[in-house]
């Protein structure tokens, strides 16, 4: 688990994606930032300085802060610059984690003569209404060159799939990341079929697969409702 972060920007970006793709130049540095759990004052966020992983060049914008949210609690943020407005946010941590079990993934070749691979999520929906996030993201190595153009190093590095599904719970839309509802399935357990590409090439083996040096990292959560319709109204 990790604390929260918090990023400011100037610009209306939309806020679901590997944190090197934020760089946009128009973080926010030098901002306080005061959080409220139940109406009471806690913890702070310290700024943050990260590196974009392919240029090495700084993003600016990141807090992360010193308290983990607890499930079911009320959160208010407060965030003042000199030269800004204040702004503030409020949400409600989610309750569940997200119960479920995977099934087998089967891989093929699809008709463009990509890899694709295929995979059965069963969740099992607590009482109430309840929002999902999933996702899958590729970590793998590049090579480093020197001078001369020889590989030196591997670097370890982070990619989005190509991610999408038929699923009717699923709007046409989306990929990448997927968000639902258990509006089809409340307080029962459903089963998702999902399928995702691999973009970045295996530098050992030169192909767009899972191999020893590329693994793949899913991730479902329970997500606000807030965070569900700001990310499902922007993907359109």
């Amino acid at each position: 688990e990790e604390s929260p972060i918090v990023f400011l920007n100037q610009d209306y970006y939309i806020l679901d994606r590997a944190l090197d793709e934020y760089d946009n130049g128009k973080g926010i540095s030098g901002a306080t930032i005061s959080v409220y759990e139940n109406e009471n004052r806690i913890g702070s966020f310290e700024e943050l300085v990260l590196e974009n992983q392919f240029t090495k060049a700084p993003i600016y914008g990141f807090y992360q802060g010193d308290f983990m949210p607890q499930p079911g609690s009320s959160y208010h943020l407060e965030v003042q610059k000199s030269g800004f407005p204040m702004i503030s946010a409020t949400t409600v941590m989610p309750e569940n984690a997200v119960e479920y079990t995977l099934g087998e993934i089967e891989e093929r070749q699809n008709e463009w003569g990509s890899t694709e691979y295929t995979l059965d999520i069963n969740i099992a929906d607590p009482v109430g209404d309840h929002f999902y996030e999933l996702d899958i993201k590729q970590e793998t190595f590049r090579p480093v060159f020197d001078d001369l153009g020889e590989v030196v190093d591997l670097e370890p590095v982070t990619y989005d799939s190509y991610l999408y599904s038929d699923d009717l719970i699923i709007p046409e839309y989306q990929y990448d990341k997927l968000l639902f509802t258990d509006d089809l399935f409340e307080s029962s357990s459903y089963t998702l079929t999902i399928t995702f590409e691999l973009w970045y090439v295996s530098y050992l083996r030169s192909e767009y697969c899972l191999t020893e040096d590329s693994h793949a990292i899913l991730e479902i959560r329970s997500v606000t409702e807030d965070y569900f319709k700001y990310h499902n109204a922007a993907a359109l």
